[in-house]
This record gives C-alpha cells, sequence and structure tokens, in this order.
C-alpha cells in the first residue's frame, strides 16, 4: 500500500523536487535507511567501487552490528565484499558542505529533516531507477526472492545516482 500511495504521488508530481539535484555541487552521497543492514550498505558498497565519496547510516539502529548475512551474500554475488561493513546511527554523522542524503523511502525525509535541519540536501534514491521508483522497500525479514529484488533495485537506482553525478562533474571539468 505504501509504495502504491507514493507512486501516485510520485506520477502527480509531489517528488519533483527531489529529482532536480545540482550535481555539480555534490561532493559526497550519504546513504540513509532505517537499520544500516541491508540497503544503504549495499548502495554505499557501489558507489565507494566507482571511487565516489559517500557514507551510509541508519536511522534505527545501533553501532557495529554486520549487514545482514543476505546483503553479503548478495553483494558477493554482484562481486562486491560487504563482509567489512559495521552499522552507523545517524547520530554520528557530520554535515559536511556539499552532502547529499540520500533516503530510500519518502518517510526517511521528514526524519532526516527533523534530525539534521530542513536545509539539508535530500533526495530519494529509487528516483534514480528506470522506471522511478518514490519507494524502495525494506527487504529485511523478507522472502528470499523478494530480498534480492529490494536489493536489485537498490543496485538499479545506485547505478542511476551515480551516472547522473559522475555526468555533472566530467561536465564541470570539461567546462572548466
Amino acid at each position: 500500500m505504501r509504495f502504491a500511495k507514493h507512486q501516485l504521488l510520485w506520477y502527480f508530481g509531489h517528488y519533483d523536487r527531489l529529482s532536480n539535484i545540482n550535481f555539480q555541487s555534490v561532493r559526497r552521497l550519504i546513504f540513509i535507511c532505517e537499520g544500516n543492514i541491508c540497503r544503504s550498505p549495499v548502495a554505499e558498497l557501489i558507489a565507494q567501487s566507482r571511487g565516489v565519496r559517500c557514507a551510509s547510516y541508519g536511522l534505527s539502529c545501533t553501532n557495529n552490528h554486520p549487514a545482514d548475512p543476505r546483503a553479503v551474500a548478495f553483494a558477493k554475488h554482484i562481486g562486491l565484499d560487504l563482509t567489512a561493513h559495521r552499522t552507523r546511527n545517524i547520530s554520528a554523522y557530520v554535515y559536511e558542505a556539499g552532502d547529499l542524503l540520500v533516503g530510500m523511502e519518502p518517510r526517511h525525509l521528514p526524519k532526516i529533516a527533523h534530525l539534521l535541519g530542513p536545509q539539508a540536501p535530500t533526495t530519494l534514491l529509487g528516483l534514480f531507477c528506470r522506471p522511478p521508483l518514490s519507494y524502495l522497500h525494506d527487504p529485511f525479514n523478507s522472502s528470499p526472492s523478494f530480498f534480492t529484488r529490494c536489493e536489485e533495485n537498490v543496485v538499479a537506482a545506485t547505478e542511476g545516482l551515480l551516472q547522473k553525478a559522475i555526468w555533472a562533474h566530467e561536465e564541470n571539468r570539461c567546462n572548466s
């Protein structure tokens, strides 16, 4: 139901402002989900593998726990190693100029704004999928096939986000 609701909101333009990012000013991507064990660490790992400055945090987690074993296995399946990941609560986050806070679900945005202020630049990762998804499901406690589908959406969205961000920085270098 939440997915359908947020897809309708996206369809009617509710999230348009979150897609209009000035990527030339973005210096670091901060991926945020609930537990920092499934979605945000996979997105962080993909971005790191492309040489992008990034970090990931959870809104409702404690520090220093490993990633979900299924996320570790999924990362291994796509050629990445998530075994060193340890959870970080958003309370440990320190804003840097040029940070873009990337949530997984629309309900993350008010939480981020409450913690960091409404001026914190935010977006939703799923908006960079093709077709856009305003809501990337939390795969925790889901079936194996649904878990994989959720993480595949995280990969596709992260690749889409990185494509836009890297293209903007390359264009900026060419115009300098």
